[in-house]
């Protein structure tokens, strides 16, 4: 059997993944706040530091994203990384899309240097299912680059030096208004502490479904021409932090139902009344709850059937319950608390 490391396992399973299994119905994300509608508010402040960025989010790959120090972080600097929002996506129609967020370098410095960082809107593949687009789909990306450049389509369009990048955060403001004929887009950089104007960009007569589709944050955006990015170290790429990521505007949609975790799937078998299940878990932190309750519904109530503990290396839980009735259909759920809901 051809040997395979753990990113490539990882980059290969991801389209599996994503197409596997959605949680259904809970409205409480981990790491999401939100305004009334289809508003949506980043937060990040009360989630222990991890590398599953919540149930809001899909992070591709999962292993270069991480929950610290109340923000989220790229921290593995190569090209396209992206962190999609299952909750929410652009539609078409007349109206107005805004997105915000805050980014800066990781390890405290200047935030000019290699990289980039910014926003993609309507993502979409080739299939109609937001799952498919979350792996290979593209939209319209709009950014910033480490060399002071702002651009909306091709990041080969930025003009190195608009923006003074002499400072440590950077603020991004993206407006998007749309009609039945076409699409406008504008980003404005600020300074992240102060808020002072450092330049803007303007595009108009952009496709009318250009908004539709996913929304995400990326870090090291890729030409349009260039091929997709491989999972490799890149001397043109940088790490970065974002927060208070927010998105409003009538054109924007909710969809809580697209939420996927904690809880990934689970799987059983049952033989000789003995009832083996197990739990797939996101890669939780150190401080999040490191085990996972069994109930099993008896009458009008939930009663406990079995504790596990989530393997560290396998992230799953795994329960084993002798004398299960085999001959009855037992409703049962498993049940995880999160530490930031």
């Amino acid at each position: 059997m051809k040997s395979i490391d753990r990113r490539r396992f990882l980059r290969q399973s991801a389209s599996l993944a994503a197409g596997a299994a959605v949680a259904g119905g809970l409205s409480t994300q981990a790491g999401c706040g939100s305004s009334d509608g289809a508003g949506f508010q980043a937060d990040w402040a009360k989630t222990p530091e991890r590398v599953w960025i919540g149930r809001g989010f899909w992070a591709n790959p999962l292993q270069d994203w991480r929950v610290a120090e109340g923000r989220v972080e790229c921290h593995f600097p190569s090209m396209n990384r992206q962190l999609h929002l299952l909750t929410r996506s652009g539609k078409t129609g007349s109206g107005r899309l805004e997105m915000n967020v805050t980014a800066g370098r990781l390890g405290g410095a200047s935030f000019a240097g290699p990289g980039s960082v910014g926003f993609r809107l309507g993502s979409k593949g080739r299939l109609e299912d937001y799952r498919h687009a979350l792996v290979h789909g593209r939209g319209l990306d709009v950014g910033l680059t480490g060399a002071g450049g702002l651009f909306i389509g091709d990041i080969n369009e930025a003009k190195a030096a608009e923006v003074n990048l002499d400072r440590q955060s950077v603020a991004l403001h993206l407006t998007a208004e749309a009609t039945e004929s076409g699409a406008s887009v504008t980003l404005m950089a600020h300074d992240g502490e102060s808020g002072e104007m450092l330049g803007s960009v303007t595009k108009d007569g952009l496709p009318a479904d250009s908004l539709q589709g996913g929304l995400a944050l990326i870090a090291n955006i890729q030409p349009l021409d260039a091929r997709p990015a491989n999972q490799q170290e890149s001397d043109q790429a940088g790490a970065f932090w974002f927060d208070d990521w927010s998105v409003d505007g009538s054109l924007v949609d909710r969809f809580d139902d697209r939420a996927f975790g904690p809880i990934l799937f689970t799987h059983y078998t049952l033989s000789r009344d003995v009832m083996k299940m197990t739990a797939q878990m996101p890669p939780v932190g150190a401080n999040d709850a490191q085990t996972v309750a069994l109930q099993v519904r008896k009458g009008e109530e939930w009663a406990p059937a079995a504790e596990a503990t989530i393997d560290p290396d396998a992230r799953t839980a795994t329960f084993r319950v002798a004398d299960w009735d085999s001959t009855a259909d037992t409703p049962y759920r498993v049940v995880y608390t999160l530490s930031d809901t």
